[in-house]
């Protein structure tokens, strides 16, 4: 079973960023993602210039569950929707980013970056996405 739920507590944000591989700003915002009852892995965030950023969508070192992945860095996108934020971008740093990023609909722009328009993107549906 997947949960992946706020971070209210900055030490253990620093400690799972730290175990993730994922550099710990005290500014972000971070979901643990728990597989099976253990503590697995984090989904980092922040806001910028009213874009929502997924900094990172990391799982412990040795485990690769993209889609665990995936559906952590929906449920960010989820939040940054209720907030009215209509504008994301998504950092990319590696393969699995990238894949990431394409699973979700951002489109990779002529300077590199990712990102998506979260204005209706979820009462579209799959089929809004690909136009």
């Amino acid at each position: 079973m997947l949960i992946a739920k706020p971070i209210q507590d900055k030490e253990i944000q620093k400690e799972l960023s730290e175990k993730c591989g994922v550099e710990y700003d005290v500014s972000h915002l971070a979901y643990s993602i728990e597989l099976d009852g253990k503590m697995s892995g984090i989904a980092v965030f922040f806001f910028e210039n009213g874009a929502g950023v997924i900094r990172a969508l990391r799982l412990l070192p040795g485990m690769r569950d993209l889609e665990a992945l995936e559906i952590a860095g929906r449920g960010v996108m989820s939040f940054l929707d209720t907030t009215g934020t209509k504008k994301a971008r998504m950092i990319v740093e590696n393969e699995d980013d990238e894949y990431l990023a394409k699973r979700m609909f951002f489109k990779k722009n002529e300077d590199g970056t990712y990102t998506v328009n979260l204005a209706g993107y979820f009462h579209l549906g799959c089929e809004g996405h690909k136009k």
